[in-house]
């Protein structure tokens, strides 16, 4: 849901990308670093305050713009790269979550609830770009920065269970979505495949 407006901020996104690649021009050290604050943010939400916890993950997020915003600017831009900063994402949600599992503020049956549903929107995507070229999208009101930018904000507001709960609503949303609408796509395929054999 968020993507349209990368797509509005793109000159920001330039000057973000020159700036920080001045700092560190290696996209892959800035896709490190984010992942180290989700670590930091898992540690923070186990044995400090949520707001903390909330803090270190919106400061992942926003490294997680500063890294494809550096690739872009220094031409940098790679297969190698876009894996490494996709794998990361899929253990920084395993790290900031687990953090909220350890901790007594949420329930761990929500937070792996939570957690599964974060994980299977990914998956649903990876494995339909597996099998077509095509990238049909919905509203998907459940992507990681939608996920992440609502558990965080809450974190810092205080309202923690009630940010993971906001997660998996969305998660769930999104992987219904992509589910019907692929499978769709992917039935149409077969019926097109069918009828011109």
């Amino acid at each position: 849901m968020l993507n349209w407006l990368r797509g509005r901020i793109s000159g920001l996104q330039g000057s973000l990308g020159r700036a920080a690649s001045s700092l560190m021009p290696n996209p892959s050290a800035w896709t490190a670093v984010g992942f180290l604050l989700s670590i930091f943010a898992g540690v923070a939400y186990w044995a400090g305050p949520p707001w903390a916890g909330g803090i270190l993950l919106l400061a992942s997020g926003f490294i997680d713009i500063v890294d494809g915003a550096v690739a872009r600017s220094t031409g940098r831009v790679s297969s190698a790269g876009a894996f490494l900063d996709s794998t990361l994402d899929r253990f920084a949600e395993v790290a900031a979550y687990a953090g909220i599992a350890a901790s007594s503020h949420v329930p761990s049956v929500i937070v792996l609830l939570a957690l599964a549903l974060s994980l299977t929107v990914s998956y649903l995507r990876a494995r339909f770009e597996s099998l077509s070229n095509e990238r049909p999208r919905g509203l998907e009101l459940g992507e990681r920065a939608e996920r992440l930018l609502a558990l965080g904000i809450l974190s810092l507001l205080g309202s923690l269970e009630v940010g993971v709960l906001l997660v998996l609503a969305l998660a769930l949303e999104t992987n219904i979505e992509r589910f019907v609408l692929y499978r769709r796509v992917l039935s149409g395929r077969t019926s097109s495949m069918a009828g011109n054999s």
